[in-house]
């Protein structure tokens, strides 16, 4: 139930910055407001467990080059939600990040990579090319597509660098790092701040308080239970992306999106497998 709710949380925290974005509020003004809000349940569960010294890190080079990491993942992603079309298209493009990781792991960290795990990969990447294949004969790929999936490629890498730094450094320390780091690198590189409505300033605290305990949430569920018995909940996001793009956006997916999606989500659930085996 944590992790659903999590997802859940997701969802919503990506459905309201894209609302903010087609706004005309900026990208990096929409960062930098969710990501300092976003703080709040961290510090609060900080409190509520006791834990400062997890604040403290053993790694401090690590943990800048991951947050680095980061800052370009979150920009690449909500740069996405904010140019394609639909919020499900978006959310094809992300669930390649299972692919990604098995391929850098192979290539990076020397990890055995099977047939079946290659067979999974293909497929993945086969469902990414039918979902965003246009149907009206214009360009398959825009600016919007390629951050889609720059997104998963840098979360793969800072999954990796999580691996490295271990449960020290890879917990509410790390959230604390990485919602601070995109926060100050977001007020650096933004030109201007707009004034926000009452309405805009609503919907911006809504999406930081629902990102921090999403965080939160899928933190306490990995405590409790293995990440790949975790890890397909992630698909359930689909649904989620389904319901708030037709009831927020009035959004009609081009039919192609869906067998696409559907080898997308068969390639990530054949590694899973593979890993719970292994």
């Amino acid at each position: 139930m944590l992790c659903l709710s999590s997802f859940f949380l997701f969802s919503t925290a990506d459905t309201m910055a894209r609302l903010l974005m087609q706004n005309n509020i900026s990208l990096q003004q929409v960062l930098v407001l969710m990501m300092l809000i976003a703080l709040v349940p961290v510090f609060g569960l900080i409190i509520y467990e006791r834990s400062w010294h997890k604040l403290l890190p053993s790694h401090p080079a690590l943990i800048a080059v991951t947050v680095g990491i980061c800052c370009l993942e979150a920009f690449c992603a909500f740069y996405a939600f904010s140019h394609l079309d639909y919020l499900v298209e978006a959310y094809a493009l992300f669930f390649t990040m299972p692919l990604w990781t098995a391929l850098l792991a192979a290539l990076v960290l020397k990890e055995h990579l099977s047939r079946l795990q290659l067979a999974a990969i293909l497929t993945g990447f086969a469902g990414v090319l039918i979902a965003n294949w246009p149907q009206d004969g214009t360009t398959p790929l825009g600016w919007g597509h390629l951050a889609g999936l720059a997104a998963p490629l840098l979360g793969s890498m800072r999954i990796l660098a999580t691996r490295k730094l271990g449960q020290h450094d890879g917990g509410l320390g790390m959230l604390v790092y990485m919602f601070g780091g995109l926060a100050v690198f977001n007020a650096l590189t933004t030109e201007s701040f707009m004034p926000l409505s009452n309405q805009m300033l609503a919907i911006v605290v809504f999406a930081g308080l629902a990102q921090g305990l999403a965080h939160c949430c899928f933190m306490l569920a990995a405590r409790k239970t293995p990440a790949p018995l975790l890890a397909p909940f992630q698909y359930s996001q689909v649904l989620w992306a389904l319901i708030f793009g037709v009831l927020v956006f009035k959004e009609s997916p081009q039919a192609n999106i869906y067998p696409g999606l559907a080898l997308i989500v068969a390639g990530g659930l054949l590694l899973i497998r593979k890993k719970r085996e292994a």
